[in-house]
């Protein structure tokens, strides 16, 4: 780990030292000739959206640079070389002049990018009663560092990695942090992907791209690839083993381990990918641990339409569609994603539960549960789907605002709020995460605006977004402000407020202790409820190269 961490330096501080612009990458749609010939922007490097193709000049073939097939010689024949040989040599050199590729001033165009970017941020949540001086924060110092390999125009190498650091938080192993936390989390990775440890280096993206005669493309390695539409809530996003955090501004996932390859057919813009899965569902140290995935992405008509299935063992097998199309003025888009059963146990209340069981539950040995909650069917077909629309008005001369609102639908979320503090101590107890957020609940809806560069405030952006969790009716507002203060530099600040009912998933917080036995067996007293949110505030620096 120290080596590792002190190449990640070394490779950080090249990156900084040379100051070199962005690379830029197609989407992987269209022409592939516009693909190979790219680099990946900056959101496509950390994570983020996938970028429009942008188009670069050309590279020497790798056989031009470096001379390839059978180069002339000037030099005598050796007595010693066999007739065959001595005739072939002597016709190349009776042949026309040739000149090499050094003679003619060939080079490769920039075979090795090194870029990187330093993000720093800062945040402080303030809980319900408690005092200035008592808000904690957090103040988290992303480094992420990338090699970007192009010897020619028809093979490329990627690597970056990150180093993640909180002056905030003690100093500590990834494993010291995962147990000072609910002890649900074991892996090294927090909820939405961030790297535990304090600090921790850990590999982002590692991947290799190649084709097989133009006609296949393959990508092979740890990388990211995002399946769906939808803004805020995603269910056919299946590749990425962490969930997402629909608030977050910047995408701090962590690309995943696999082999993809791409089958365009040009003429009717559709593409066709057969991907093989090696951590999806943890690690595949096994052949037969090894999943897959399919996925088709068409063009009907006005239409953009996305059929996807995943196969992975000990899991039930996923099956999407999304969908999206202009409609008028309107953008609509939607997807569904179904499976039959589910991968982990649905509860709901026992007729007439209340506290007091729960405590007599924690305590039985063996853990049945039996006075508090009840384990759901779910060896049934069940879908969790999303949808919604956007809307630009042009209000002046290149200066817009864009609308737009959408829902989601969890068909195993749970409709009564009250069970909440029971899934977070079954959680606790059982090592499982059977709380989680953004996910909980049955029904959500979302709303944003984002007005880009307006009036005198040029190269500024402002998004005003709002989640509510419709079946506890508790909600969180946000307003983002993203400023460009120089080429490089960007300023981002956002401030947040919890509303809604009491108890629901984005006021859920209290003062609740229950006695749950530890990893001894011994019975400890735990606290189940957070402190009851009330707003939070952040500030970012970002500096990209």
């Amino acid at each position: 780990m120290r080596t590792l961490g002190l190449l990640f330096l070394l490779a950080s501080g090249a990156a900084l030292a040379q100051g070199r612009g962005h690379p830029t990458e197609a989407m992987e749609r269209g022409a592939p000739q516009a693909q190979d010939a790219s680099r990946p922007d900056e959101d496509d490097v950390f994570g983020g959206e996938e970028a429009p193709a942008k188009e670069t000049p050309a590279r020497a073939d790798e056989e031009d640079v470096f001379g390839g097939g059978e180069a002339p010689t000037k030099e005598a024949v050796p007595a010693s070389t066999s007739a065959a040989a001595a005739d072939r040599d002597a016709a190349d050199l009776e042949g026309p002049a040739t000149v090499s590729a050094f003679d003619r001033g060939d080079e490769v165009d920039d075979p090795l990018r090194i870029g990187g970017q330093l993000y720093f941020r800062s945040q402080a949540s303030w809980s319900k009663g408690q005092k200035g001086r008592d808000v904690p924060i957090t103040l988290p110092t992303l480094v992420d560092a990338y090699l970007d390999a192009k010897p020619s125009d028809r093979i490329r190498g990627f690597v970056s990695g990150r180093l993640v650091f909180d002056a905030s938080q003690a100093l500590g192993s990834a494993q010291d942090t995962a147990d000072a936390g609910s002890g649900t989390d074991t892996t090294g990775m927090g909820l939405f992907g961030q790297a535990r440890g304090n600090p921790s280096v850990v590999l982002d993206q590692a991947w290799l791209r190649f084709d097989v005669d133009r006609k296949l493309f393959l990508t092979v390695g740890k990388q990211h690839v995002r399946w769906g539409v939808s803004r805020f809530f995603v269910p056919t996003d299946f590749l990425s083993p962490q969930a997402r955090d629909p608030l977050a501004v910047f995408d701090a996932r962590l690309g995943a381990s696999m082999a993809k390859v791409h089958i365009p057919v040009e003429s009717l813009g559709w593409n066709f990918y057969a991907i093989g899965l090696l951590d999806n569902a943890g690690p595949a140290n096994a052949l037969g641990k090894l999943g897959g995935a399919l996925r088709a992405e068409m063009l009907l008509g006005p239409a953009e339409v996305s059929l996807g299935a995943v196969f992975v063992k000990d899991r039930k097998a996923r099956y999407g569609l999304s969908v999206s199309s202009p409609l008028g003025p309107v953008d609509v888009y939607g997807e569904v994603a179904v499976r039959e059963g589910t991968d982990a146990p649905v509860y709901q209340p026992v007729p007439g539960f209340s506290i007091e069981g729960l405590r007599e539950d924690l305590l039985e040995v063996p853990l049945t549960f039996s006075r508090t909650i009840q384990e759901v069917d779910t060896s049934r077909w069940n879908a969790n789907a999303s949808g919604g629309l956007t809307y630009t008005l042009a209000y002046a001369d290149n200066e817009s605002i864009t609308f737009g609102a959408e829902y989601a639908f969890n068909q195993f979320g749970v409709d009564d709020f009250r069970l909440y503090p029971i899934l977070q101590a079954v959680g606790i107890q059982t090592k499982q995460v059977l709380f989680q957020p953004f996910n909980v609940g049955r029904h959500y809806g979302a709303v944003y605006a984002m007005l880009m560069d307006p009036g005198p405030l040029q190269r500024t952006t402002f998004t005003v977004s709002s989640l509510a969790n419709l079946s506890d009716r508790s909600a969180v507002a946000r307003l983002d402000v993203i400023y460009r203060a120089l080429q490089y530099l960007q300023v981002e600040g956002f401030a947040s407020v919890n509303y809604g009912r009491a108890g629901g998933e984005f006021r859920y917080g209290g003062d609740l202790v229950l006695p749950i036995r530890n990893a001894q067996n011994e019975v400890v007293q735990t606290p189940v409820y957070p402190p009851v949110p009330q707003a939070s505030f952040g500030l970012g620096l970002r500096v990209s190269i």
